[in-house]
Formats: structure tokens, C-alpha cells, sequence
């Protein structure tokens, strides 16, 4: 007999965490936890837990699940959703190999989704776990871009696995007279804060990066346990940050930000470096550095941190339609009332998502 259960993040958060220890086989990354949807939750939009599950056999997906904008609810209804991955990576996980199984717990979930009014999907597989083989068979994986990370085993030093320019960088920061940090300090936090800002409005960011003020509260409060917070300081300033997710055995290098007007030479190749070296300690296997702004094969922000990695992982997201004709309404209208976006975000699945004014934007 299976047994399907759905978690909500905010009522019942210690009960979801609960789940996954009590599921053999099945250790949760930092994405699949309640505290880390919930910074991605805007007003509408709540962080769910499907599970299935027979005898030992698991299946468990964490999403967002939407309200559709108003604009659109005279189209599919007021109770209409959809559903996204949060920023980062998901996806369905299991502890089977069994397809049968996997297709029982997926043909599940599809009669939930059809039961509660979900239109649309977008999935953000996980690289370094390859998840893709729990998805439905009706979304079929579509290659994103590469990511890289660094193997934590320690055979060799951690800044041995450096290629050169790598190591010259963190060695030139070392002369540089600043000094790198954890902290849990919250007038630090908060600097970190406006440096992040003022990096994303420096690189012309998408919109994507740009995070409410929701977000970095609860990031904060990520930061006294599953986060840390690594900060390059030089006479009493921050110069540069970092914010490093911890989960069961991984770590990811979520994000980062300089200061413009006070540049440290190496800064962010040494604080990748003492996060690898302090991750190790704590028992992590692998640093996730995750890939570069683009596709493209000479994307810079890809080549910088591959001359900190190891290993290449293919990141795979996925697509699909669970009610088609209101679907292709939404779109249609949205395409009429915003064609100056039309040529941007037109061939992403949540387009519709893309109107002025926003609060936490979907990547696609």
C-alpha cells in the first residue's frame, strides 16, 4: 500500500526534516530542506513536499508551488499554479532503482498536480546528484550548462588542486594585508548585503540575482546554521564575501560579492580555498562551485572557477505543460501586453512570470 504525504514548509517544517532522516538512503542536500525554500518564497507562493512511498522504496520532490499572477487568474482561475524549482537545484529524489516504482510515485504526483490546478512545471535537476533518472517520463531533460566542483578528499592539499593561476592569486592575496573570516555577525551580514547589491548592479546581473528583502532575512538566519558566511576584511572593511551552503555531504558556493571601491587581489580564489579547507574539516565530501553566467563553452565566470575544480557535472532542467490550453492563453496574452520582453524571456517556460513589477523572478 503506498502512502503519499505532502509537507508544507511553514507548518510543518520540523516534520519534513523528520522524513528524510527517518528515510534510508535518501540524504537530503541543502535544496531539498524546508529553511531553504522558504527564502524563495514570495507573496502567493509556498514550499511543498510531495513524497511516495512503499514499504522502504522513497520518492520525494521539493518545489514552489505558485499562485498564478493576477493578471492571469481570469484565464485559468483563482486556485490555478504552477511549479518551480527554487533558486539553486531540485528535482525528484529516491532511493529506488526500480522504474516501476518510480513510475507509480510520478503517475501520483501528476494526479495531485491535476487535482490542485497545476499548469506548468519547471524542474532545475541537480548536477552533482543526477537526479534526472526519478523524473516523469513526460519531461524529458533538456542540457542547461556545465558546472564544476572540487573533490574534498583530501589526497592532496586543497590548493595543490588549483591550477597555477589559481594558486598565484591566492598567493598574492596573502600579501595583500587582509585577513578572511567566518561570521555570524549580523552588522557583518548586512555589509555583505550591500556589496552583493552593489556587484549585481557592477555586472549588469539578470534580473534573476536580484533578491528581496525576505530572502536575505531568512538567509541570515541560514547563515547560524546550514550557511556560512566567509568575509575578506582589510583595515576594518569588507572587501569581499562569501555565503557557502552546507548539506549532507556537499557544500555549494551560493553567493559571492567585492567590493569596487576596495580591491584585494585573490580575494574570492581565497575564500573559495578556506571554505574547501574548513569544509573538509567538517567531513563534506565536494564543494560545489556550480557553472558560469551563460551556456557558452567560454563563459569567464565558468573559466574562473574551473581552475578551482576537480570535476564537470551537467546541469539538466526540465519542461512540461499539464494543462495546455490554459497554458497557451496565459502566453498569449502575455506576449500581447509585453512584446519589448517577447525577444528575452519568450522561450521560457514561466514567461508569464516576467512582468513588471517583480519581486523574486523565475530564471526561466
Amino acid at each position: 500500500m503506498a502512502d503519499v504525504r505532502v509537507f508544507d514548509a511553514r507548518r510543518e517544517g520540523e516534520s519534513w526534516v523528520s522524513y528524510f532522516a527517518d528515510c534510508q538512503g535518501l540524504p537530503p542536500d541543502i535544496y531539498q530542506m524546508p529553511e531553504f525554500g522558504l527564502m524563495n518564497c514570495s507573496l502567493g507562493s509556498e514550499y511543498k513536499l510531495f513524497t511516495y512511498q512503499e514499504h522502504d522504496a522513497v520518492w520525494a520532490y521539493s518545489f514552489l508551488l505558485q499562485v498564478l499572477p493576477i493578471d492571469y487568474q481570469d484565464i485559468a482561475g483563482k486556485e490555478a499554479r504552477d511549479i518551480e524549482t527554487p533558486y539553486g537545484y531540485g528535482g525528484p529524489v529516491t532511493n529506488s532503482h526500480d522504474d516501476a516504482f518510480i513510475g507509480r510515485a510520478n503517475d501520483a504526483f501528476q494526479k495531485w498536480c491535476l487535482e490542485i490546478g497545476v499548469i506548468a512545471e519547471f524542474v532545475r535537476f541537480h548536477p552533482v546528484r543526477c537526479n534526472q533518472h526519478a523524473r516523469s517520463p513526460y519531461i524529458t531533460p533538456i542540457p542547461d550548462r556545465l558546472t564544476v566542483s572540487l573533490s574534498l578528499t583530501k589526497e592532496k592539499s586543497i590548493l595543490s588542486t588549483f591550477d597555477g593561476n589559481a594558486r598565484n592569486m591566492v598567493k598574492r592575496f596573502k600579501r595583500e594585508g587582509a585577513t578572511i573570516e567566518e561570521t555570524e555577525f549580523a552588522e557583518d551580514f548586512e555589509q555583505f548585503v550591500e556589496i552583493y547589491k552593489q556587484t549585481m548592479r557592477r555586472v549588469s546581473a539578470d534580473q534573476f540575482y536580484y533578491f528581496n528583502l525576505g530572502y536575505f532575512e531568512r538567509l541570515r538566519r541560514l547563515t547560524l546554521g546550514a550557511a556560512k558566511l566567509y568575509v575578506v576584511k582589510r583595515d576594518g572593511r569588507i572587501a569581499a564575501g562569501a555565503i557557502f551552503l552546507m548539506g549532507s555531504d556537499l557544500l555549494h558556493y551560493h553567493l559571492s560579492a567585492t567590493d569596487s571601491n576596495n580591491k584585494v587581489a585573490g580575494a574570492t580564489n581565497a575564500l573559495i580555498a578556506k571554505a574547501a579547507e574548513q569544509g573538509w574539516r567538517r567531513g563534506f565530501k565536494r564543494l560545489h562551485l556550480g557553472g558560469g553566467k551563460s551556456n557558452l563553452p567560454n563563459d569567464q565566470l565558468l573559466k574562473f572557477k574551473r581552475r578551482m575544480s576537480t570535476d564537470e557535472h551537467s546541469f539538466w532542467i526540465g519542461k512540461y505543460v499539464h494543462d495546455e490550453s490554459v497554458y497557451s492563453e496565459i502566453c498569449r496574452r502575455w506576449r500581447d501586453r509585453n512584446p519589448n520582453r517577447v525577444a528575452e524571456f519568450g522561450n521560457r517556460l514561466l514567461c508569464y512570470r516576467f512582468s513588471p513589477p517583480s519581486s523574486i523572478v523565475a530564471e526561466y
